[in-house]
């Protein structure tokens, strides 16, 4: 193996810069095995921006309000996943709290709570908007059936 001496990094193998330009950095491509430059404000702007908030639930589940999740940046909610195993079907609906108000009722993301009977993702929102210095919280309303674990992942874009 050869030794690395620090000065040029494009000498390496898996590589390719060979032109060093301020505010870039090295990312991996999978798909090449190389490391290659990309514009860090770029990177800042588009893959750095995405949050995922999510739940887990085993065992048989009642109607109730579970697991508060901070948010402490303005975002906006752009997709829930979610994964039910067993049982019939799982009603829900993720509630956003303010600040100083983590125990009481918020604005929910949908209209109408959502029934999931199948794994799916859900794109479409009445209130997905989310304030900094919000608390998501998973509000149950309904269970059927021995829903034996239950996954939901919100997907938020940093504003």
């Amino acid at each position: 193996m050869p030794v690395f001496s620090g000065r040029d990094l494009n000498s390496l193998e898996d590589v390719n810069s060979p032109s060093p330009t301020d505010n870039y950095v090295l990312t991996y491509d999978s798909a090449t095995g190389m490391w290659l430059p990309e514009d860090a404000t770029d990177l800042a702007a588009t893959k750095l921006r995405e949050k995922e908030v999510m739940w887990y639930f085993a065992d048989v589940l009642t109607s109730d309000d579970y697991h508060g999740r901070y948010i402490n940046v303005a975002c906006t909610m752009t997709k829930v996943r979610c994964e039910r195993n067993a049982g019939t079907s799982y009603t829900f609906n993720i509630e956003k709290r303010p600040e100083g108000s983590a125990f009481s009722a918020g604005t929910d993301i949908w209209s109408a709570d959502e029934v999931i009977t199948a794994n799916e993702s859900i794109t479409v929102f009445s209130s997905g908007a989310v304030s900094a210095g919000t608390w998501l919280y998973m509000d149950v309303s309904a269970v059927s059936g021995s829903v034996t674990d239950f996954l939901v992942a919100a997907v938020l874009t940093v504003d």
